[in-house]
């Protein structure tokens, strides 16, 4: 497969309000029936109203256990809250150099602001607010949420730009700014949602998650090439990056079996960092339908059998 598509435009992520009509963030049987407008919530999160409690199941977080009533009744029960209908939803996009990568039919780019696009369309079309920061090496823009179109339609002009722009130097601790930035703009009980290949994952950068992790929920995007994934077939190839010519033969069964091996030590790496603060993880190709991709992972990521 040739790749078609290095960049995207406005226009583009505008047309994807229709894939993202059936990406639902939230488990629909969780949304309250007798008061329209609120969700129950297991969500992380201070400032929202409690709402009831039950008995403790597999899976509930402890840090809302309801200790005076288990106390009294001698068995474990668990908090609920309800948080408001229009959630905060932030996409944190991933543009770096790194993400400037592709050998199926798009760059690692390009389908991280695509799931951008769709997801913050979904958040639009369950009625939450909408806001995030997207960046690349040398550059990043932060949007406070805001209601429909007012929120979602600033995102894609920023996504569009950085996508289409080129950084002016590469720099290793971009997503730690990044993610230093998102503790100050992300409100309790939000949705945060973290694209990007995780090439910048670092203590700093794990230390700020679990921050923001312990009143909203964050759920990360790991997007990959399957060129980065697995060596090609034997034979000598070459790439670039538009200014330097790289050749690489891969007859050699060392050469392959270290080349698959650094991209499993980095993306076992990012999973364990990930499952330190219980963060779930969507893993997207180069050659995936997105919409379809994430309407699946998010089925799963709450529970819902399909």
């Amino acid at each position: 497969m040739l790749i078609t598509d290095i960049n995207v435009d406005i226009s583009q992520l505008i047309a994807l309000q229709r894939a993202a009509e059936h990406v639902a963030l939230i488990n629909k049987k969780s949304v309250q029936t007798a008061r329209s407008g609120s969700y129950l919530s297991h969500i992380r999160g201070r400032g929202m109203d409690f709402d009831e409690t039950r008995g403790y199941q597999a899976g509930d977080d402890i840090r809302f256990m309801d200790w005076r009533v288990m106390a009294r009744s001698g068995r474990a029960h668990t908090k609920l809250f309800r948080e408001e209908r229009e959630r905060p939803v932030f996409i944190v996009l991933d543009q770096s150099l790194s993400m400037r990568f592709g050998s199926r039919v798009t760059f690692k780019s390009v389908v991280a602001a695509q799931a951008a696009a769709i997801l913050a369309w979904a958040a639009v079309h369950q009625g939450d607010r909408v806001g995030g920061v997207v960046f690349h090496d040398s550059d990043f823009h932060a949007i406070k949420p805001r209601s429909r179109k007012q929120g979602v339609l600033p995102l894609m002009q920023q996504i569009a730009r950085l996508n289409n722009e080129t950084p002016e130097f590469f720099s290793s601790q971009q997503l730690e700014l990044v993610v230093a930035q998102l503790r100050r703009i992300c409100y309790p009980g939000g949705l945060v949602f973290m694209i990007s290949d995780f090439t910048g994952m670092t203590p700093i950068v794990e230390r700020h998650m679990r921050n923001i992790a312990e009143h909203s929920e964050i759920i990360a995007c790991h997007v990959s090439d399957p060129l980065e994934r697995d060596a090609p077939l034997p034979g000598t190839y070459q790439v670039t990056n538009g200014n330097q010519l790289l050749r690489f033969d891969t007859h050699s069964k060392a050469f392959c079996d270290k080349y698959n091996q650094q991209f499993t030590l980095h993306f076992d790496e990012v999973k364990t960092i990930l499952g330190r603060q219980r963060i779930p993880l969507i893993s997207l190709s180069t050659q995936d339908d997105v919409a379809t991709v994430l309407y699946h992972a998010l089925l799963k990521v709450r529970g819902v059998k399909k």
